[in-house]
């Protein structure tokens, strides 16, 4: 083995490094465990260094690589890119085989844990679903390719909707998560880890984002798509990047820029959802909203709040420029005094 590349294999800084985030993205599933460090090994000798012996895994390696595997893929919110890589097409289905085996062989650790009623009802949905849903993935992984070509086909669609045919676009953005979260998350299992994964995805939060609504549907406005639509338009140049050359070579200045900005962009996102809770509450005066919609839209940003960090700094930024505005010496105190209730109708909220 040789020990100067396996050391700088050791001393790689996966966390910062885009082509692998970009790969280890595009697996499907995505693996974790000792499948994880295979991988990891395979792109290393083929992208790094081609010294770098894969056939022999030190335990320490794998293990030190597992835990910083972990570690970046919990601190990191940017794993919303999208797209898959016609090269490492056999890759992912033997991933994927390997993924559906270990569930077969090991479906106490897919169960709750702790007993009890509640484990019980766990386990028992695990049992129901779980047949279920290896037979659409066994069907569905051979047609990953043409799935997400499909979901990069329906973003650019949602966009010019959103404008034109608003009332289509929401069916569309539903689509567009579900087959995200598929195609990112794998396979659904019930177990913690799953479950974690799951809510730190933004598929998944766009969907939340998308309740409240569902309940009034007359009340969504050009900001209600605002958000989705920075999120679908990122992952679009993604696609666009990846899978046809042709218009990126066209457009290339604009698509470098957004997936260079992409975490400025999403960061605007999650500014734009908190602002739509403001205008929903000038809306309520008019007609325009009710105090339940506030409610739901209240408890999501509540929710998104504890499970996503941009979503905290934006409420940050947001509190800090209201501070600066109303406590600004030509500020009037009638307006002062409506900023404030409102910033106590917010902070009950959260405490609800």
């Amino acid at each position: 083995m040789n020990s100067e590349a396996e050391q700088k294999y050791r001393e790689f800084d996966w966390s910062s490094n885009p082509k692998w985030l970009a790969y280890l993205d595009n697996l499907f599933p995505t693996p974790s465990g000792s499948t994880l460090e295979k991988v990891k090994r395979k792109w290393y000798k083929k992208n790094i260094d081609s010294s770098l012996d894969i056939d022999s895994v030190p335990e320490s390696s794998s293990s030190t690589n597992d835990t910083k595997s972990s570690t970046d893929a919990s601190g990191s919110t940017h794993r919303q890119t999208t797209g898959s890589t016609d090269s490492h097409s056999n890759q992912n289905q033997s991933n994927a085989n390997a993924s559906q085996s270990s569930y077969n062989s090991s479906s106490q650790q897919n169960a709750p844990s702790g007993g009890g009623f509640l484990g019980k009802i766990g386990g028992a949905i695990g049992g129901v679903f779980g047949k279920l849903f290896d037979a659409i993935h066994k069907v569905v992984v051979p047609f990953k390719q043409q799935l997400y070509f499909a979901e990069g086909v329906l973003k650019f669609v949602f966009i010019v909707f959103a404008i034109l045919l608003p009332g289509y676009a929401n069916r569309i953005a539903f689509m567009i998560n579900i087959m995200g979260m598929f195609r990112q998350l794998g396979r659904p299992y019930w177990n913690p880890e799953f479950g974690r994964r799951a809510f730190e995805n933004e598929f998944l939060q766009n969907l939340f984002y998308m309740v409240p609504f569902l309940f009034f549907p007359g009340q969504k406005t050009l900001l209600y798509y605002l958000p989705l639509g920075i999120h679908y338009f990122i992952g679009l140049c993604e696609f666009i990047n990846m899978k046809l050359p042709s218009i990126n070579a066209k457009f290339h200045k604009y698509i470098d820029f957004t997936r260079q900005n992409k975490r400025i962009l999403m960061f605007q996102k999650a500014k734009l959802e908190i602002m739509q809770f403001f205008f929903l509450i000038v809306l309520l005066f008019f007609g325009g909203s009710n105090i339940i919609l506030l409610i739901f839209y209240g408890n999501f940003l509540k929710t998104k709040w504890m499970i996503n960090a941009q979503t905290k700094s934006a409420f940050s930024e947001i509190n800090n420029w209201v501070e600066g505005k109303i406590n600004h010496r030509f500020c009037p105190g009638i307006v002062r005094f409506i900023v404030n209730k409102v910033r106590a109708f917010c902070a009950y909220m959260v405490r609800m």
